[in-house]
């Protein structure tokens, strides 16, 4: 079988579906020996050495402009096409499957800016999903959006849960983490922290917020901040302006998995706030290195897998008003640590 997946994004900065799909090619590569598997690039091409599968005899690479890729699909007889990043420019000769890992858009549409943009990508993802002979998805969560949202029948979604890469066990071998706390400035304070960018499905700013008004501890107690803070950053930036934290915020972006193991291994505490969430990849990692997690809670759309962390210390404090109650939690978290 001869079996077409578009992998552009593994061949760009990778985020957390570009590194699901470097995975599970990895894994292609280890169980199945007897398919062919063409890769369509239509991004960078470099990189291309370091990837797990190129020695592998069945898998080959083909950069491609994205536009004609259909007609590179028809050219190669791609038997099945996987459209891995919730698009599918064309179909196989026997199929095709798209992989949808959420559906932000339509649940939490007040967080994207353009309103025209949220409906073209929201209409263009359903048609995808309605088009497609199979839809994987990571969790019974996004199973069930999908089918109410995107009128897709339940029996066409297959759930194929995360798991976890060879990178993420805890770290105890003291040369890298003396290494990564001395470049981030970590070697004599204990540190929070968060992985996720500035992304406002992801709530980096209320933990700010939280942070900011416990100024007892900002000087053994550091917070770190790992991804992208390029785009709707700035009420975060303020935050940190404001109450002179730019000595105990630390921000990193574009990190090794390595040094994301070393974080993970020696966090106190491990914080995701998210509103919501397909999966919640960085709390599997996080506890696969040990650290301790707490996750959020109170949002409708968090998956139920997440709602379940740190409640035994008194987290969830209905009764406050938000700004005492994100104070409040890490105050719990301070006295129990």
């Amino acid at each position: 079988m001869r079996i077409g997946i578009d992998a552009t994004s593994i061949f760009l900065p990778l985020g957390g579906i570009g590194y699901y799909i470097l995975n599970v090619l990895k894994h292609l590569a280890r169980v199945d020996h007897e398919s062919e598997y063409i890769l369509y690039n239509a991004g960078p091409s470099n990189n291309l050495s370091q990837m797990p599968f190129q020695h592998t005899g069945n898998f080959r690479i083909v950069n491609v402009w994205r536009p004609v890729l259909r007609w590179c699909m028809k050219r190669d007889q791609i038997d099945v096409f996987h459209g891995p990043n919730y698009r599918l420019p064309a179909r196989g000769l026997h199929g095709s499957i798209v992989s949808i890992y959420d559906l932000s858009v339509a649940r939490l549409p007040q967080l994207f800016r353009k309103a025209i943009g949220r409906r073209r990508d929201f209409v263009k993802s359903k048609r995808v999903a309605q088009m497609a002979d199979r839809v994987i998805t990571i969790s019974r969560h996004s199973a069930m959006d999908i089918a109410d949202l995107y009128d897709v029948p339940k029996e066409k979604i297959a759930v194929i849960y995360c798991g976890i890469g060879d990178d993420f066990f805890p770290e105890t071998d003291q040369t890298p983490i003396s290494k990564v706390k001395k470049q981030y400035d970590l070697e004599n304070r204990e540190f929070i922290l968060y992985v996720g960018g500035s992304d406002p499905r992801k709530n980096a700013v209320t933990l700010v917020k939280a942070y900011s008004m416990l100024s007892e501890i900002h000087q053994r107690v550091a917070l770190v901040l790992v991804g992208s803070m390029k785009k709707r950053s700035e009420e975060i930036f303020k935050i940190i302006r404001d109450h002179h934290l730019e000595q105990n915020v630390t921000m990193v972006d574009d990190i090794p998995q390595t040094t994301l193991r070393v974080l993970y291994s020696q966090a106190a505490v491990f914080v995701f706030p998210s509103l919501y969430e397909g999966f919640g990849m960085p709390v599997l990692e996080a506890m696969a290195c040990g650290a301790p997690v707490i996750a959020s809670a109170d949002h409708l759309y968090i998956p139920t897998h997440l709602v379940l962390l740190l409640n035994h210390i008194g987290l969830d404090q209905n009764g406050l008003d938000p700004p005492r109650r994100e104070s409040r939690r890490f105050d719990q978290i301070e006295r129990n640590a």
